[in-house]
Order: structure tokens, then sequence, then C-alpha cells
């Protein structure tokens, strides 16, 4: 009887709790990452905890990500819609996706015993922006109320981005112009620790760049309810 009346009088279901959560395990990760950056040269063992640390809080996502979808087919009165929930979770799922394949290519490409400089710096940048998106989520539970604070937060995330470009490109530049050079004169072990290092500063570039992503879900949410 309870299953039959609940198609008609679906549940009222939390999105906003998994959303918190999520928050917390890609913060988690950063911290998590950020300390193996710190302590520079890492053995094995070392390296093989920040990877096994990392894979479970990526695996956490995913379990909330499951559950989210599950959630979604159980309720006919989401807080948003459903695209821009799936969307939003996404955003976030990938961004602990991608801190995961970030350390692991360079664990396993086993190129340098540490991390290049720029990882820790754009990290700091990450972890900076994820914080203040992290405060979106008490506010979204009422967005007419919240707009002007909501939107103040996705200011200071732009800001907070255009940072984490502006240690981008200078050292694509500058590793561009250090694989040429190490490629002409035939450095063959320079050259492949410098094309290690690209991929790694293009990688976390892609992770700072989900800031942007889940800015243009908030806004899409704003819209929605104003």
């Amino acid at each position: 009887m309870k299953n039959f009346l609940s198609l008609f009088f679906p549940e009222e279901v939390d999105f906003f709790s998994p959303m918190s959560k999520m928050y917390d395990l890609i913060s988690q990760s950063v911290k998590v990452y950020l300390a193996a950056v710190y302590r520079g040269a890492l053995s094995p063992e070392e390296k093989e905890s920040l990877l096994a640390r990392l894979k479970t809080l990526e695996r956490d996502g995913d379990k909330i990500i499951r559950e989210i979808n599950a959630e979604l087919k159980r309720t006919f009165t989401p807080p948003y819609s459903p695209a821009e929930l799936i969307r939003l979770f996404k955003n976030l799922d990938d961004a602990l996706d991608r801190l995961d394949e970030s350390a692991k290519m360079s664990v396993h490409a086993d190129y340098r015993p540490d991390f290049p400089p720029f990882v820790k710096d754009q990290l700091k940048v990450f972890a900076r922006g994820v914080e203040q998106a992290g405060k979106t989520v008490e506010l979204l539970r009422d967005p007419r109320r919240n707009t002007a604070k909501l939107s103040g937060i996705l200011s200071d995330i732009s800001v907070i981005e255009a940072e984490g470009d502006r240690i981008y490109w200078p050292n694509k530049q500058k590793l561009s112009s250090q694989i040429n050079a190490a490629a002409k004169e035939n450095r063959l072990s320079d050259y492949r620790r410098l094309v290690m290092d690209e991929k790694t500063l293009d990688q976390l570039e892609e992770i700072v760049d989900t800031l942007v992503e889940i800015m243009k879900v908030i806004q899409s949410m704003i819209i929605e309810h104003a």
C-alpha cells in the first residue's frame, strides 16, 4: 500500500546534503593532494598511500552520484530541474575524478620523485574556489532571498578562476619553450620530464575550469527561480 501511494505522493528528497558532501569530498581530496605536494620527494609507499586515499574519496563521490540519480527517479518535485541538478553533480564528480587522475598520472609515469612547482599554486587556487562554491549550498535553498549573496560568491569564484589562468599561461609558455629546446638539443630525459610536466599543468587547469562549469549551473539555477 505504501509503495502504491508513493506513486501519487512522492517523498520529499534532500539534494542539498549530498551536494554539501560532494564539496567536502573535493576539499578533502585537495588537502590530501596538497599535503603530498608539500612533502616533496615521495617514497613508493607514500605515492601508493596518496593514490589509495584519493581513490577512496572518488569512490565515495561515485556512490553519492548513484544515489542522486536514483532519488531523481523517486520524486516529482526536486528543488531545481532534474537537468540542472544532474549537471551540477556531474561537474562536482568531474572535479573529484580529475584530482584522482592527475595524481595517478604523475605517480604512475614515475618521471620525477615529486611534483612540478606549479601544482601547489594551482591546487591552492582550486581549493579557494571550492571553499567559495561550497557556500552556495545553503543559499540555494532559498535562491530568491539569497540572489545577491549567490551573485557575490559567483563573482568571487570568477576572480579566483582568473588567478588560475595567471598561473597556467606563463607556465605553459615556459614549458613549451623548454620542450622545444630539449628536443633540438636531443636531451631526451629532460624532454620526457617537461612533456609530462606540461600534461600535469593542462590537467590541473581542467580541474580549475570545473569551477567555471559549476558557476554556469548555479547561474542557471538562480535564473530558474528569479
